[in-house]
């Protein structure tokens, strides 16, 4: 089989597996209770990298500085980010998570690690450590790209 078919198969795949859960999750439940991808995506950047900037965050979430702004705008009307200005420039804004913040990030987090363990639930210990194994590769070549 050619390499581009196989690539092709893995791409069709991943989309099958993420739109099985799409499908699965109650639409009324994730929106009263957790916070949306972009949302989620956000929360995320700002634990591993605390008080960024508007224009940091679309840039590492190749999002546009105006969507970014909705979803911090969200965020910050649920009380799950605050917006701090710099006391020595007024024109930069910090942007962190708050308790509350943290707690719903944790809690989508445990959602999605029950989403993960029904996904990988016919794959062995061994062919979960070859998965592993397989994206620190992958991971390791696109740091180097």
């Amino acid at each position: 089989m050619k390499r581009e078919k196989i690539l092709a198969d893995v791409f069709d795949g991943m989309g099958m597996m993420r739109r099985f859960f799409a499908m699965k999750s109650d639409p009324h439940q994730h929106q009263k209770d957790m916070p949306t991808r972009a949302q989620i995506a956000v929360m995320m950047l700002l634990q591993q990298t605390p008080q960024m900037g508007v224009k940091d965050i679309a840039h590492a979430l190749c999002m546009t500085s105006s969507g970014a702004t909705q979803t911090i705008d969200s965020l910050v009307t649920e009380k799950l980010l605050t917006r701090k200005a710099d006391r020595s420039d007024r024109r930069k804004i910090a942007i962190s998570l708050t308790a509350r913040g943290k707690h719903v990030l944790a809690k989508a987090k445990a959602a999605h690690k029950g989403m993960m363990s029904v996904m990988f639930a016919p794959l062995s210990t061994e062919e979960l450590l070859q998965l592993k194994n397989i994206q620190e590769k992958i991971i390791a070549h696109l740091q180097n790209v």
